[in-house]
């Protein structure tokens, strides 16, 4: 076994120590990081639950739309018009509200998937990165998600 010399045993030891404080400085602002990070996730995660929120009250507009337009049709098939030509301004009035509230919903069909695939798309990548090696499924087909 090699001799070692005291003076080199001594300077090894202090370089390790001063490397030692190093990574525990690191260690202590990686844990500032880590707990500023976890308030980041948590504001995420209530503004994913909002959008989910957003999503949930899209939907039920959307049907409170085909209700109203279900009701809209039956109304012009009672007023038994004899041409192709509406002459009721009520129904004429109430056609173009409903050509607007659907206008109205279509913008917002658009923001919410275009909201939605960008925060899922930065979720995946998020779990790419924190789960190595993990398989993050990619977006599935609107036909096999569930009812809205």
């Amino acid at each position: 076994m090699p001799k070692l010399d005291d003076l080199a045993m001594h300077r090894d030891h202090s370089e390790a120590k001063f490397e030692h404080r190093l990574w525990l400085e690191d260690i202590k602002h990686w844990r500032t990081e880590h707990r500023e990070a976890a308030a980041m996730l948590a504001a995420a995660q209530a503004a994913f639950h909002k959008l989910e929120a957003a999503i949930d009250g899209h939907a039920e507009a959307i049907r409170a739309h085909e209700r109203h337009l279900e009701r809209h049709e039956g109304a012009i098939h009672e007023h038994e018009w004899d041409s192709s030509v509406c002459e009721d301004p009520k129904l004429a009035a109430e056609h173009q509200d409903l050509e607007a509230v659907h206008a109205e919903a279509r913008h917002a069909h658009d923001r919410l998937a275009e909201l939605h695939e960008c925060v899922m798309a930065e979720i995946r990548e998020l779990l790419k990165l924190t789960l190595s090696g993990a398989v993050v499924s990619e977006p599935t087909s609107w036909l096999e998600t569930e009812e809205v």
